[in-house]
């Protein structure tokens, strides 16, 4: 029931901008660095930045893996911003023999004139949005919050050199502190001013567990109390099927609002959990869309579907999860569907488990206007369920 990890990766980058990085165990290499500014300005192209600790992650990989990494990720990225109709990779050795300068160069000059556009960017570190400055020289965007870290060695008023918050690198201030100059430069490159206008940049985060991050999506997707969207449909039915058999229903929220997402749920516990059936099916309808989800279908009942076949523990279930609500109700919800529920009452059979499930029997017989045989031992189910139920249920002749 797993799903294809490409397709799930693909669908966490769109939804909530993580990327899962297998961190190499030798620590950040010097060359790899080199490639992730290369990496780094493709990105910033496409509108996108990399946080601090997926830079890292990034920069622990050797020439192959973050080739293959770097690949996939321009390729996510590319397929997010409508871009992936063609990429030519800015340097086709990469992540070797790469000019850093020129990629250096090509990345702040993309970042400057972004901010200088539209200054409200995120910041690379923590991700919040709003004043950011770019630290000088490797235009990292960075708020005045996470500029406060800045590590200067000792202090800032008399050290000669810093480390930017997010790539971790050393650089000169330019101040002879010694001479008495006043302490160092700013740390932070001048933004010009330019014309027209950008988007907002988007900052790509580094995923901790897929299984946990695709879970913690799902309960969001299911506690929606709003029909979802085809987009949001999609990506709950691969979540779902992302989901292993074991452990499957501890997955899922106590409520699930809307009666589209809830089917799709009940037709995956009728297949792996049928016992947490009880805990979700509050309606009859709820007991139709299962059925035609199962079959095929689509939840939102909109086309007739020729049900399947169900096997008949998950019939039993069903007639018992039917026998349980409020008998007008039930009716009156099936009154609403009357064909497909006929259809329903044929697949599992009410009447010939009518002494176990009584008022799920007579609830089909009110919708099919069931003509009663004196002698029959179903007349006798039906008529003392009948009774229980006073003036809500009346005999018109014979039915």
């Amino acid at each position: 029931m797993a799903a294809a990890a490409e397709d799930l990766a693909a669908l966490m980058m769109r939804r909530q901008q993580r990327v899962y990085v297998e961190e190499g165990a030798a620590g950040p290499r010097v060359t790899a660095s080199a490639g992730v500014v290369v990496l780094e300005a493709e990105l910033a192209t496409l509108g996108h930045l990399l946080t601090a600790p997926l830079r890292r992650a990034l920069t622990t990989l050797d020439d192959d893996a973050l080739a293959a990494a770097g690949t996939r990720l321009l390729a996510g990225v590319a397929a997010l911003t409508g871009a992936d109709r063609h990429h030519a990779p800015l340097f086709r050795s990469f992540p070797r023999d790469v000019p850093y300068e020129r990629a250096h160069r090509l990345y702040t000059g993309h970042i400057l004139a972004t901010l200088g556009a539209q200054p409200h960017q995120p910041c690379m570190r923590c991700g919040v949005p709003g004043g950011v400055r770019a630290v000088a020289p490797c235009a990292h965007l960075v708020c005045d919050t996470c500029l406060g870290t800045l590590d200067f060695g000792c202090c800032e008023e008399c050290c000669t050199w810093y480390a930017c918050p997010v790539c971790e690198t050393r650089y000169e201030t330019g101040a002879d502190a010694a001479a008495g100059s006043g302490g160092p430069a700013r740390p932070w490159l001048d933004v010009p001013a330019y014309d027209g206008d950008r988007d907002v940049l988007r900052t790509l985060t580094l995923g901790g567990s897929p299984a946990e991050d695709a879970a913690t999506e799902l309960r969001g997707l299911l506690g929606r109390r709003t029909p979802l969207g085809p987009q949001d449909h999609d990506d709950l039915v691969l979540l779902l099927n992302s989901l292993p058999a074991e452990g499957f229903t501890r997955a899922l929220p106590a409520e699930i609002p809307v009666r589209e997402s809830k089917a799709l749920v009940l037709a995956l516990l009728a297949e792996h959990d049928p016992a947490a059936l009880d805990r979700y099916v509050d309606t009859a309808t709820d007991v139709l869309r299962l059925l035609v989800v199962r079959s095929g279908g689509d939840p939102d009942l909109l086309e007739p579907v020729r049900l399947k076949g169900a096997p008949r523990a998950l019939r039993h279930r069903l007639l018992a999860a039917l026998d349980r609500l409020e008998p007008t109700a039930l009716v009156e919800d099936m009154g609403r569907r009357p064909a497909a529920f006929k259809r329903v009452g044929e697949l599992l059979h009410p009447f010939e488990h009518a002494r176990r499930h009584p008022r799920a029997a007579l609830a089909f017989a009110v919708l099919r206007g069931l003509r009663l045989d004196d002698r029959s031992a179903l007349t006798e189910t039906l008529l003392a369920e009948a009774a229980r139920h006073g003036d809500a249920v009346r005999l018109v002749g014979d039915r």
